[in-house]
Formats: C-alpha cells, structure tokens, sequence
C-alpha cells in the first residue's frame, strides 16, 4: 500500500526521449528530468498523489526527491511530477528546484494548469511559485508571488486559500498568516494578465473565496494504482 504525499503541505538535464519536450521560458521552471525505475523509487520515499486525467488534464503523479537522499541521475531536490502523455509514454519535471507543490489547479475548458510551490524545508518560505502550464502541460512559465513584507521571515508565512482567474485574464489569490502580533491577517493579490504578473498584496478585512473563474482546485488523492504500475513498467523500460 503506498503512501500519499499531501498536494497541500508535504511536486536537470535530461528529458525522456519518448516523450515531447516541454518549452519553458525559465530554465528552472518545470526544468525536464530522466526517467528510470531508481529514480521513481527514489521519488517515492515519501509517498505518492496522482490524478486519473480527464479529457483536457493529462494524468500526473507527484512525488519528492529529499536533499538529504537525493537521486543518483539528478542533483535535485523538491516535489516531482511525471506526466503522462496521449501516446501513453511518460516525462518527468522538477516544477521549481528545492519547493514542495502545495495545489494543483486546471482548467477544464482548454487544459491549462497552475501548480504552485513554496520553500518548505527548515522553516517555511516566503514566496509562493506559480508555474503556468498550457496546451496540455507542453509549455510552462513561472510568476514569483512574494508574501508581505510584514510577516516574520522564518515564523510567519501565507497559507493559501484559494486562486482563481476568469477567461479575460483577471484574477485573485487569496491566503492568510497566523501571525504573533495581530492574530490572523488576510491578503489579497490580483492579476490582469492571467497570471504572469501579480499586483503587491493588499489586506482584507475579513477572509473570502477568489472571485469565481475558470480554474478548478484538484484534490489531494492517492496516486491510482493502475497509473503507478503504468509509470513503473515505462520507467524499467528506459
């Protein structure tokens, strides 16, 4: 029985040849990494989620590579996912080097996706990362959301509630922090370019949903059997 690995807080030089290239305008963005049967096992040390697919999401499965363990084939550390493409073989992305995939969102109508990740090793971060996929996850680019500049460094952090961009481009993410001095404090940022760029954060008075738009929250679940013994018969394969 596997064990899963949370999609909220506990997702490079080579690239599957069986698999498309992924285009991406950051090297570090969803950087491509090889698939063998040791480097799935090592991906699993914590467990695994997964998703099935749907007619516009491929099926993925996530899982962690440890800087204290690491994978022989890459000097990489941080949440992992592989991909399965239509053609049924496999690739494989390091999302942001060193961060841990929090949520996954899609959007049904054309297949586009928002990962995001944040710094969750000795203490937590101070930014979330939000890596952009489109076309069926073919193409990736990454937007740094940086948390207010009020919260301590180190103690207090944003907790993300929720994210959400309408057809147009607009959108909003909304999160809160637990902090010493003034309790619970929520934020708000905004975008008009669907998401490659966010406005600096704004305090809300009370805590809210993101305005209603296309993107839909995928929820944590352990990777399917019949997926995990897909991507291990192509990963022995390689």
């Amino acid at each position: 029985m596997r064990r899963s690995v949370s999609l909220w807080p506990s997702f490079l030089a080579f690239m599957s040849i069986a698999g498309p290239a992924l285009a991406h305008e950051d090297e570090n963005c969803m950087a491509p990494l090889p698939i063998t049967a040791s480097f799935v096992r090592e991906a699993g040390t914590f467990g695994y989620s997964g998703f099935a697919g749907s007619p516009s999401t491929p099926a993925f499965v996530i899982g962690g590579l440890s800087p204290l363990h690491g994978a022989p084939e890459v000097n990489a550390d941080g949440s992992v996912i592989f991909l399965r493409g239509a053609d049924g073989a496999w690739r494989a992305a390091l999302p942001t080097p060193g961060d841990t995939i929090i949520r996954v969102y899609a959007r049904p109508d054309d297949g586009a996706a928002i990962i995001v990740t944040t710094i969750q090793t000795e203490g937590p971060g101070y930014y979330w990362t939000l890596v952009r996929l489109r076309e069926g996850f073919s193409s990736a680019s990454c937007a740094v959301v940086e948390f207010p500049e009020t919260l301590e460094r180190g103690s207090e952090f944003l907790e993300l509630m929720d994210l959400d961009i309408t057809a147009n481009g607009r959108g909003e993410i909304i999160g809160h922090a637990n902090t010493q001095e003034h309790g619970v404090l929520w934020y708000r940022y905004t975008t008009r370019d669907g998401g490659t760029t966010w406005s600096a954060p704004r305090r809300l008075r009370r805590g809210r949903d993101a305005r209603a738009g296309g993107y839909e929250l995928i929820a944590e679940s352990d990777a399917p059997e019949a997926l995990m013994s897909e991507l291990e018969r192509f990963a022995a394969s390689r």
